[in-house]
């Protein structure tokens, strides 16, 4: 998000149509042309930026070709009440400041607006809301709902070390001893490293216990 002193009018196209739009907007590839593309779609995205502005100048022209090469997307006049209109942001009637996304991180916003242009906030330039919403750790619920391993107690470090795995320990002395060349000890190292790994995390569950995280509540960010 930023004021570029960019004016890119309706110059297009910020990405190429390809599956991964269809995919989002649920459109089939092989009927697109039977489809208003302008419609609203259930993920509010337009493949068409609209703007009040139809004036383009050298930096607009930069900021397109920098979206072409990026895969990036300008989202003002696409997405929610500023979908098919593209407000102006700036009091002499122009839109220079730009909200731009991936096109991997589009699904996160949940809101969008330019506001009434208020004199507290800026001098000539109108305030942009846009709100993201996202899971504060990983997205995948597998992940987050593993089993975590309790604190560590000082008073059961003598019953860790007894649930450490003998054979274990024994496979890690051999293969930290016998090698023959260089890749057959890095790949000796690897594997001692993985048994170990292992090994700790194993006496660690057996000594302190386990317990099952619950998945954090999503946060909606407001950004302007």
């Amino acid at each position: 998000m930023g004021e570029f002193n960019a004016r890119t009018g309706l110059l297009s196209k910020l990405l190429s149509v390809d599956n991964f739009i269809y995919d989002q907007i649920g459109l089939n590839p092989s009927g697109v042309l039977d489809i208003d593309l302008n419609q609203s779609i259930a993920c509010q995205i337009s493949l068409v930026r609209s703007s009040q502005d139809r004036s383009v100048n050298r930096l607009g022209t930069t900021i397109i070709e920098l979206c072409n090469s990026n895969e990036l997307i300008i989202l003002n006049g696409r997405i929610f009440s500023n979908r098919n209109i593209g407000k102006f942001t700036c009091t002499d009637l122009s839109v220079v400041a730009y909200v731009i996304s991936s096109k991997h991180c589009i699904k996160y916003f949940t809101d969008f607006k330019i506001n009434v242009f208020c004199h507290i906030s800026s001098d000539v330039y109108c305030s942009i809301d846009f709100y993201i919403s996202a899971f504060q750790k990983e997205d995948d619920p597998q992940t987050l709902l593993k089993d975590k391993i309790k604190s560590w107690q000082n008073d059961k470090r003598d019953n860790c070390l007894s649930n450490i795995d003998k054979a274990s320990i024994h496979r890690i002395s051999y293969l930290l001893t016998v090698s023959n060349s260089y890749d057959e000890t890095k790949s000796n190292v690897n594997e001692a490293v993985s048994i170990l790994s292992e090994c700790l995390v194993s006496s660690a569950k057996k000594t302190f216990g386990t317990y099952v995280s619950g998945a954090p509540k999503r946060a909606t960010k407001r950004c302007s």
